[in-house]
């Protein structure tokens, strides 16, 4: 398991202030991003209780993995049977 970082800290900490966010529900996704290997239930609990708050997601921004991408690729050839360019 990972620890929480000290700028996450910060933004969550920050979230609560600006509109009472429930901080179960938060440390809920923590825990799920942390722990969980189905995407599919963080995704899901994402959607019901985050996604529509404009302030949470005006505060991530775009991050390159590596690992994400190589995946990524390989998961497209294997699709399509061939190399596939994967941009913005």
């Amino acid at each position: 398991m990972t620890t929480t970082t000290p700028v996450l800290t910060v933004c969550l900490s920050h979230l609560l202030n600006i509109h009472n966010m429930n901080i179960d529900r938060l440390q809920e996704l923590k825990r799920k991003l942390t722990n969980d290997a189905d995407l599919s239930d963080i995704w899901l609990f994402y959607m019901d209780h985050f996604a529509d708050w404009q302030e949470f997601t005006d505060m991530g921004e775009p991050a390159y993995n590596e690992y994400l991408d190589t995946v990524l690729q390989k998961t497209c050839q294997q699709m399509f049977d061939r190399a596939i360019k994967i941009s913005d």
